[in-house]
């Protein structure tokens, strides 16, 4: 069992993607026990094996093929989503507040040149720690207002980037378990 998480579909009016038309799409492209969650384009789905990249390009090109653009897309097994919900090092604080928590996930962990550049990185008032592949990012004041966005990312590291609010990752993890 694995998630797609897929980048900019749904926003401000572009890349709309209906969900039922990308479950069919995924059906299409054979996949199995194919759901979305919310619309923006988070889809659990069953496959034969394939590695995370061959999963990406034929997700990639399904959704080229079938709406005419691109986007990115993030692959996460159910046993690597299982270890990302369980790593948050802002759970450990009792006091944080799960509707400040957010995870960008990056396309491949950043090269140590890039990431060192970037480091140290501070802001007054939000945090975001680095594990492998996952930016864990705490935004007090909403994600709306940080400057830890997933261009912000993108453009400091030369990886794509997707971010999810801490709630629907949760919500995945709970969907892909069952």
């Amino acid at each position: 069992m694995y998630v797609a998480l897929l980048r900019g579909i749904n926003v401000s009016g572009s890349k709309i993607i209906k969900m039922e038309d990308l479950r069919a799409c995924m059906a299409k492209s054979g996949f199995r026990n194919i759901s979305t969650y919310i619309q923006s384009g988070n889809i659990l789905f069953e496959s034969e094996n394939m590695t995370d990249v061959e999963l990406e390009t034929r997700i990639g090109s399904a959704i080229l093929n079938d709406f005419g653009f691109q986007v990115p897309v993030e692959i996460i097994s159910k046993a690597k989503l299982k270890q990302i919900l369980q790593e948050n090092p802002f759970l450990k604080d009792i006091n944080t507040s799960i509707d400040s928590l957010h995870l960008t996930i990056l396309s491949a962990a950043p090269s140590p040149d890039l990431f060192n550049k970037l480091m140290p990185l501070e802001d007054d008032m939000d945090s975001c720690i680095f594990i492998d592949e996952c930016i864990y990012l705490k935004c007090p004041n909403g994600y709306g207002r940080t400057k830890f966005t997933n261009t912000f990312f993108e453009k400091k590291l030369k990886l794509n980037a997707t971010t999810r609010n801490w709630k629907t990752m949760a919500k995945l993890g709970e969907l892909i378990a069952s």
